[in-house]
């Protein structure tokens, strides 16, 4: 397939269309080969990859792991800023504590 560039005249428009190109994989085959990306410039993609390693490099002087998070680049009106999300493993997923929902106590259970 070939890419097809998307020009669009407001940044929340854009916004929108990037937030509901990752529930693109979601909607079946038919549209889980479509992928939507931004296109930057040279000089911005130079920025992003300068922008994540001092971001892996404040999570390596902080003394943990850069393995441990998702790092994101963000652009609100031209200006660069890269998010962290720290990723669980999947020991510290199934060691999380579950909600218990009572759904219906007898009175007997009430009473004790």
């Amino acid at each position: 397939m070939r890419p097809i560039l998307l020009s669009v005249t407001s940044e929340t428009t854009k916004d929108g269309i990037m937030k509901m190109g990752k529930d693109l994989g979601l909607s079946g085959n038919r549209y889980n080969k479509i992928g939507i990306a931004h296109d930057y410039t040279p000089k911005q993609r130079e920025e992003n990859k300068q922008l994540l390693a001092e971001a892996k490099a404040d999570i390596i002087a902080q003394g943990e792991q850069p393995e441990n998070y998702k790092l994101y680049v963000i652009r609100k009106n031209s200006r660069a800023e890269v998010i962290k999300k720290r990723r669980l493993k999947p020991t510290q997923a199934s060691l999380r504590p579950r909600k218990q929902t009572v759904l219906h106590q007898s009175p007997q259970q009430i009473d004790n």
